[in-house]
């Protein structure tokens, strides 16, 4: 993805379609409380203590203080909620109470039991962060809230492939949706209950198990984005899930007179762990269809238009599915079909983007693994989409993002899609394909040979330098997740990219290519990839240990502070001897460090200082009196100087004439 500016939706209403069902569920607003019932009577909370709960609850969340939450919890709110000062949504609340415990009729858990979840709930846009469920507890205090069920927990289930059919209707902007959903158990107990995301956009009509003749009807409860459902004791199983949503979103997920964009959490999960997908999708005449994966079927739909189906057999965690009334122009390069999807005809911009796909596609292939497809897209979008998002085997691209956001989404075929990335720890592959796009554009203008360095304006980069320090101080690199998240997005795509660009700098380009293609050779096909997956094969492709290259960047926050010190210059025979310190403030980094020291007359004396403690040492020769001495000029390492700022640069010295 490339990152497109954060528009806050807000969800105040709900909706719910409740299938044969005892579950009991209370919903509450971020306003007033709300009991609403499906298809079934609901059950009410125990004398209205749980609603009351909730109300208080989501009041307290929707303020970004956890203090309100002090009496509502039963440990430490902090704890609980690390997520409340951070949330750009506004919450709904629900609570489920689902069955637990024995195994009864032949084929499905039954529960004697029960427990009761709070369900924290609001729209997502793709790859950020999700509902929160939190298990409630009786205490001597009465009911409070509980240890939360983390998105990364599976309760022993996965989701191995998706069988998606998608019927659109254009002028109501509605879809209708089945999913047959292929899961497996793996722990050897058959889970309680069982725990599905979607987004709440779409409202799950059934849960069924079994073929049409001997088909089970499941209990299931949904709340927001979270369904809840008793699951067969299979080892493993397919439910078929029917459910429909109007998409009306100001950012993603919209249906317009002429394009429709459906990115968001369209299709249940778990853990956005990665699966398989096979999408059947019905356009009406004149629209073109795409999802993720080679064509395998395609018909006539009535009406005048077309029923198309994609299989991806490479596990994705995310999904996209674009339809419009787009002008297609393709290129065969390489055996590879490359098509750019417009919705209004424009030949120069058209060849502009299969200029740019083929020759980064070229790199990509070479330098990382051959390219999984057999197609590439570049599907335009005009509606309120802004930015662009990668679908791995096309794109969908904003207004005025083509052709220069292409070589990013293209990475993501390697960085974040033949190696998934779920965004509920990391979003690593968001650095990947910005340091990928900054290769590509490497070799497509190197730096000539005997090129003269450029060097900024030493007070202008030492601005730069604390604006990324501060950028960079909210969050770890490791613990950088959402991208809608204004802490967590530029320490993941800026930061990232420049920690890979000075490994780069540390390694050589040839390694650094190296562990990239042992990064991805070595990974697990269908498992989601990490941080610690990179620095395994940067360690075997070095031959050394490099852990304190990822300690100190990835699982520190900010950047290294900075400054010059003791700084003398003094005649010795011929020419002069120049000492100074580097002072680093704070826990010390390691890092090399550029310095340059110029004089009065002849070339600049470079050097590389190693400095790895609280204070650095070091020593140049100039044979002309020295004017200036400046660290890192090129602002090749990311650091920063000491605070308060002054009229005084720290990082530069200026010698007396």
């Amino acid at each position: 993805m490339t990152l497109r500016p954060r528009r806050i939706a807000l969800r105040l209403a709900f909706s719910l379609a409740v299938g044969v069902c005892s579950f009991s569920l209370v919903c509450i607003s971020a306003t007033s409380p709300v009991q609403r019932a499906g298809a079934q009577t609901l059950v009410s909370s125990p004398s209205g203590e749980l609603e009351a709960l909730m109300a208080k609850a989501v009041t307290a969340v929707n303020s970004r203080k956890t203090a309100g939450l002090a009496t509502l919890a039963s440990q430490e709110p902090s704890v609980l909620f690390p997520w409340v000062a951070t949330a750009h949504e506004t919450w709904a609340g629900a609570i489920i109470t689902v069955p637990m415990g024995t195994v009864g009729k032949p084929g499905l858990a039954v529960g004697s039991q029960s427990e009761r979840l709070a369900v924290f709930y609001a729209w997502h846009s793709c790859q950020s962060d999700g509902d929160h469920v939190l298990r409630l507890v009786h205490t001597d205090r009465g009911w409070q809230l509980g240890a939360e069920i983390e998105e990364n927990e599976t309760l022993g289930l996965r989701v191995r492939d998706h069988d998606l059919h998608a019927v659109f209707n254009i002028p109501g902007k509605t879809i209708q949706l089945s999913d047959s959903v292929q899961f497996e158990r793996t722990s050897e107990a058959v889970p309680p209950f069982a725990l599905l995301r979607i987004s709440q956009d779409f409202h799950v009509a059934s849960v069924s198990v079994g073929d049409a003749e001997s088909k089970t009807v499941l209990r299931f409860q949904q709340a927001g984005g979270v369904i809840a459902f008793v699951p067969p004791t299979d080892k493993r199983f397919v439910l078929t899930l029917r459910y429909a949503g109007h998409l009306d979103n100001k950012e993603s997920d919209y249906i317009r007179e002429n394009e429709a964009v459906v990115c968001s959490y369209w299709y249940p999960h778990i853990a956005r762990l990665p699966a398989t997908t096979t999408v059947t999708v019905t356009t009406p005449a004149g629209w073109t269809g795409l999802a993720q994966g080679e064509i395998t079927n395609e018909t006539p739909a009535p009406g005048g238009g077309r029923t198309v189906t994609y299989r991806n057999d490479v596990p994705n965690c995310f999904y996209t599915l674009d339809i419009g009334r787009y002008q297609l122009t393709s290129r065969q390069v390489n055996g590879r079909a490359l098509t750019v999807y417009q919705l209004h005809r424009d030949p120069e911009l058209a060849k502009a983007c299969l200029d740019t796909l083929a020759e980064s596609l070229e790199f990509y292939d070479k330098n990382f693994a051959p390219f999984p497809y057999h197609r590439y897209g570049v599907v335009e979008t005009n509606g309120a989409f802004s930015g662009a998002l990668e679908a791995y085997s096309f794109a969908t691209f904003g207004p005025n993002t083509l052709p220069a956001l292409l070589p990013h989404e293209l990475a993501h075929t390697w960085w974040g899609g033949a190696m998934p990335c779920t965004y509920t720890r990391s979003m690593w592959d968001e650095a990947f394909a910005e340091y990928s796009d900054d290769l590509f554009t490497r070799s497509r203008h190197p730096t000539p040979p005997n090129a003269s360095p450029v060097y900024p304006a030493s007070s202008t980069l030492l601005d730069e330098r604390r604006k990324e320090a501060r950028a960079f101080a909210g969050v770890t690199i490791a613990h950088a997740f959402d991208t809608e998240n204004g802490q967590h997005v530029p320490v993941g795509y800026g930061k990232g990219k420049l920690i890979l660009k000075i490994l780069e700098r540390q390694l050589g380009q040839e390694t650094m290519l190296r562990s990239m293609r042992r990064f991805f050779a070595d990974h697990v096909k269908g498992e989601p990839a990490e941080w610690a997956e990179f620095e395994a094969a940067v360690s075997k492709e070095s031959g050394m240990d490099y852990r304190w290259f990822f300690s100190q960047w990835l699982e520190r926050k900010g950047l290294p502070i900075l400054s010059l010190s003791s700084v003398t210059s003094r005649r010795e025979g011929q020419g002069y001897i120049i000492e100074a310190d580097i002072v680093q403030s704070g826990i010390p980094y390691r890092l090399s460090l550029p310095v340059l020291l110029e004089a009065a007359e002849g070339t600049p004396v470079g050097a590389t200082i190693l400095a790895d403690g609280r204070t650095t040492h070091f020593v140049l020769r100039s044979s002309a009196p020295p004017t200036r001495l400046r660290l890192d000029p090129q602002g090749i390492v990311p650091f920063s100087a000491p605070l308060p700022a002054t009229p005084i640069n720290p990082t530069l010295y200026n010698f007396a004439p």
